[in-house]
């Protein structure tokens, strides 16, 4: 089996760029992160009696980063194993059996995610030191220590392992969906379907439950909060209610990466392809293009919205939290905005760049055979432009539906410490407008680079 891995690895390298490529990037991060850890911990307590414990700087991107990279880099795995599909259904055709096929994945995205964190390793050890001393620089000493980070063969193990068993996992889990879609399996393993369909649906009952906890939370304010509020300590009394803020925001994030392969669909269709009935409109034509490249669709969109939220959510600790006055801790607002943004952010930008690897291929041929069909490039052009559009709008009503939820949080807070605030009910909108403008932007230029390239095709 293993020399089968390696074998087919081998033959279809290519495809697999993007994911290299995402989860090298990852790998960094991680690498950084269990580095700087392992590095805290051989120091000894002298070293934090004036200064802040820098532990979370490292821990929390990992648990933030991590949750992001498996919300969105399924994405970006689906891609790979569609655009490979051919070949798995005829591996079927050969006689190997589901449970192979999906073994077979996994293994190549094993040796994958070995190779990416090799790769992301090293190149976390100079970019650590150096983006940690910037830090260091910026926020002073008494928040982030001078620590000496140097190579831990712990760390390389650990990043090595995790990189590559998260490979691993997220392949033979979408394998299963894929093969179900394109008929490989034809009716076997039905099981296991079904098993992965009550997993989802727990996990989804789960988010709700707790988000349900989560706002009850905020619902009253215990005896001891209620004194200091009443010491008119707004500010302190507030600071409770953060970890709850947060915990909203990683449910609601949660909750859409597993349910939008549904939502997403059904908005499209609702708004761009009934209100036309039977007429044939160019964003009729765009929206099913849409619909019918579903994991295209999710690959763009879910990591655009998962960014407006954890912006937005770090926008409500930070600065709309009731008692602050926006700039009294300018140091803590860039600690927390680095412990709970920076790491996603850096996997989005990483899942667009894997993005832009594995889309610009497969455009170029869908481009190349409507110009076939007689399309010309006025109509290609035309086709891009109510795609990228359709995407900006999708991702400005679910970012603003989600940021929504965690505004009424924010308001609640307000009402239990007396205070209003300090953020209105606009402010749901910044960043999904920010990423509507970065999404249209980005597939604009990927259809764009496409078209022109299937037309050199052609000639």
């Amino acid at each position: 089996m293993i020399k089968v891995i390696v074998a087919q690895f081998k033959n279809s390298y290519k495809q697999w760029g993007g994911v290299l490529a995402l989860l090298s990037i990852s790998a960094v991060m991680i690498g950084f992160c269990f580095n700087g850890s392992v590095s805290v911990f051989s120091l000894s307590k002298q070293t934090f009696l004036n200064a802040h414990n820098p532990l979370p700087i490292f821990i929390l991107p990992l648990v933030f980063g991590g949750i992001t990279l498996i919300i969105i880099s399924s994405g970006v795995i689906k891609l790979a194993i569609v655009s490979l599909q051919k070949e798995y259904v005829l591996w079927s055709l050969l006689g190997t059996s589901p449970l192979q096929l999906t073994l077979l994945i996994g293994g190549q995205l094993f040796l994958i995610g070995s190779v990416s964190g090799i790769i992301g390793y090293i190149l976390s050890l100079p970019l650590g030191n150096f983006l940690y001393s910037i830090l260091q620089k910026i926020v002073g000493k008494s928040w982030l220590p001078s620590i000496p980070m140097n190579p831990s063969l712990i760390a390389i193990f650990i990043t090595i392992l995790l990189t590559a068993m998260l490979a691993f996992v997220c392949g033979f889990i979408h394998a299963n969906s894929i093969f179900k879609e394109v008929g490989i399996l034809r009716g076997k393993e039905k099981h296991s379907h079904d098993i992965g369909f009550i997993v989802k649906v727990l996990i989804i009952v789960g988010c709700l439950f707790l988000l349900f906890k989560n706002y009850t939370a905020l619902s009253f304010a215990s005896k001891g909060i209620q004194a200091i509020i009443a010491k008119g300590q707004v500010l302190h009394a507030a600071s409770f209610y953060v970890a709850n803020l947060l915990s909203i925001a990683l449910l609601l994030m949660i909750l859409f990466g597993l349910t939008a392969k549904e939502i997403l669909p059904f908005l499209i269709h609702a708004l761009f392809i009934t209100p036309f009935g039977h007429k044939v409109t160019g964003p009729k034509i765009a929206g099913r293009m849409l619909i019918y490249q579903k994991h295209y669709l999710g690959s763009l969109i879910v990591p655009f919205i998962i960014t407006s939220i954890l912006l937005t959510d770090t926008l409500f600790m930070t600065l709309g939290i009731p008692g602050n006055n926006g700039a009294q801790n300018s140091s803590g607002t860039l600690v927390t905005f680095i412990v709970y943004v920076a790491a996603p952010l850096i996997i989005v930008l990483a899942n667009i760049f894997s993005m832009m690897l594995m889309v610009t291929n497969k455009e170029q041929q869908i481009n190349h055979q409507l110009r076939i069909l007689g399309t010309n490039t006025t109509q290609l052009v035309a086709t891009v432009f109510y795609k990228a559009f359709i995407c900006g709008i999708v991702t400005v009503i679910w970012g603003a539906l989600f940021n929504s939820i965690l505004y009424l949080a924010l308001y609640k807070i307000s009402l239990l410490v007396r205070s209003p605030a300090k953020l209105n009910i606009w402010s749901i909108l910044y960043f999904p407008v920010a990423s509507s403008i970065l999404s249209f932007s980005f597939i604009l230029m990927i259809g764009c680079y496409s078209i022109t390239k299937s037309h050199h095709l052609r000639e």
